[in-house]
């Protein structure tokens, strides 16, 4: 995620661990699989350029690591 952001000229600002949390319902992946499990939650302040919300969506919806991800545009 660092690596797309940099690529945009953007600039991570804030990680924050929000621990271990679990999850009300089944967590569906394409092409990956569906979970039920305990997750980390973590979030990440970046401002970067537009173009990159796309390709960053792609990395959440593909990596397993990562069950769920919001972004907003602020």
């Amino acid at each position: 995620m660092a690596s797309i952001v940099a690529e945009n000229r953007g600039q991570i600002l804030r990680i924050q661990d929000l621990g271990w949390r679990t999850t009300a319902y089944p967590v569906s992946k394409p092409r990956v699989g569906i979970f039920y499990f305990h997750g980390r939650r973590i979030s990440v302040m970046f401002g970067t350029h537009p173009r990159a919300i796309q390709q960053l969506e792609e990395f959440w919806n593909h990596n397993s690591v990562c069950n769920e991800n919001l972004h907003e545009r602020m």
